[in-house]
């Protein structure tokens, strides 16, 4: 397993990548009716970098999108070759108040030597009121809202997800959503297909 990576756990075939990259600046969209503004979003980009070994491009490290209201939502994503586009972690700013935060943790899975695959199994958002100065535990508009996840070490498929609801901290398990799912499985010689969701069963608290 791989668990999340920064920065500077790349491994020497991860390399910066000069030069200009084709990507989307500006999103404008409307829902159509009369009366209603146009929404818009402009994006910046940091950080592109290049795997030697497997000669292709993982992306870029930050992104940032600004609305026209000013607010921005900053996201970093992975670029280890076993993690590669996934959502590390992302905050949303207006001015200097950061009220929300998300972070994300990946693992990677190998079901046969030399190939993986990563899925998110666990996943944190702390959410303030706008204009809080810093938001964490101490604030008292904080909520935590947790998902942790198991997945199949084979086939990668969804067994199970605990839903920890909004909450000034994880302590409380009243209110929690647990997901559990089981597959139909045809596995014959080392040669497997899933079918169909067997079994799928939820529960709260």
């Amino acid at each position: 397993h791989c668990a999340q990576s920064d920065d500077g756990d790349l491994p020497d075939s991860v390399r910066q990548e000069p030069g200009s990259h084709w990507g989307v600046t500006d999103l404008r969209w409307s829902d159509g009716r009369s009366g209603t503004a146009e929404q818009s979003q402009h994006f910046e980009y940091a950080g592109f970098r290049f795997d030697d070994a497997s000669r292709e491009p993982v992306g870029a490290r930050m992104v940032e999108a600004t609305d026209a209201a000013g607010v921005v939502r900053r996201s970093l994503f992975h670029q280890h070759p076993q993690l590669r586009g996934g959502l590390a972690s992302s905050e949303l700013c207006d001015g200097a108040s950061c009220y929300e935060r998300t972070e994300t943790t990946w693992t990677a899975l190998e079901p046969t030597p030399g190939a993986s695959y990563a899925r998110p199994t666990r996943t944190l958002r702390r959410r303030c009121e706008p204009g809080t100065a810093s938001c964490d535990e101490a604030a008292t508009s904080s909520q935590l809202h947790g998902v942790e996840r198991s997945f199949d070490a084979l086939t990668g498929h969804l067994l199970q997800e605990t839903d920890w609801g909004e909450d000034a901290s994880l302590v409380s398990e009243a209110d929690n959503k647990v997901r559990v799912v089981s597959y139909a499985e045809n596995i014959t010689d080392d040669e497997w297909l899933t079918s169909y969701v067997e079994e799928e069963s939820v529960w709260i608290g």
